[in-house]
């Protein structure tokens, strides 16, 4: 869900805020289940997924998902690096009450573009970039 305006009162937040986007995980499947792709694409793009779900074990459901993306910059020096991991447990109570739980684990390393003013643009060029391995 988007707000343009001052988040919902739904949002969890410790200061004011601006706009929102709110996400939701999916809901832990019925079946026991393995699901992965892999991909492959510009800028040595390579990304890796997984999940794997338990299905009902009498009433708690339970999932597993990780995917690890590496590519290289389009411009300039360094990595693009990023790995994830979640994991969300869902147990029913009964009618239509339930308890679940969800982690979250992310762990990003970026070798971060220029920001250009215009001024910068003209003078540089569009494919200058703040971080080479040219260093000297």
């Amino acid at each position: 869900r988007v707000s343009q305006g001052a988040g919902a009162l739904g949002t969890a937040s410790v200061s004011n805020l601006g706009g929102t986007i709110e996400f939701f995980s999916r809901a832990p499947q019925e079946d026991m289940g393995i699901a992965g792709n892999v991909t492959y694409g510009d800028s040595n793009t390579l990304r890796l997924f997984g999940t794997f779900d338990t299905g009902d074990l009498g009433g708690f459901k339970a999932y597993v998902s990780a995917a690890h993306i590496d590519a290289d910059k389009w411009k300039g020096f360094g990595p693009q690096r990023s790995t994830q991991v979640n994991a969300k447990g869902v147990i029913d109570l009964g009618g239509k009450a339930s308890l679940s739980a969800f982690v979250n684990f992310s762990d990003r390393k970026e070798s971060d573009y220029q920001d250009f003013s215009k001024e910068m643009l003209g003078r540089l060029g569009p494919f200058w970039d703040n971080i080479s391995d040219n260093f000297p």
